[in-house]
């Protein structure tokens, strides 16, 4: 099976909870905006009042779904991916 096609088949909510629990690892916050380019998440909230924090947004890869987006974010981390792997087991 292709990876979009598991991506696809993911049930939103799930991902949603698995971000959330990645979140909670770290300060808590998840931050998830919606551009007319596509989707980005990231773990954290950016300082939107700086230039800093608008780069930070501005870096991160769009995707044309929420889905993709939450499923990116959690592959990318260590502690990400332990997680779907418990998910996936049960």
């Amino acid at each position: 099976m292709e990876k979009t096609s598991e991506i696809d088949s993911m049930d939103l909510a799930t991902l949603v909870s698995l971000a959330e629990n990645l979140a909670n690892e770290q300060d808590g916050h998840l931050s998830i905006f919606r551009f007319t380019t596509g989707w980005k998440v990231i773990l954290g909230t950016p300082n939107l009042d700086t230039g800093q924090g608008r780069e930070e947004i501005k870096k991160l890869k769009a995707y044309k779904s929420l889905r993709y987006a939450l499923a990116s974010l959690i592959l990318k981390t260590d502690v990400g991916l332990v997680v779907v792997f418990r998910v996936r087991a049960l």
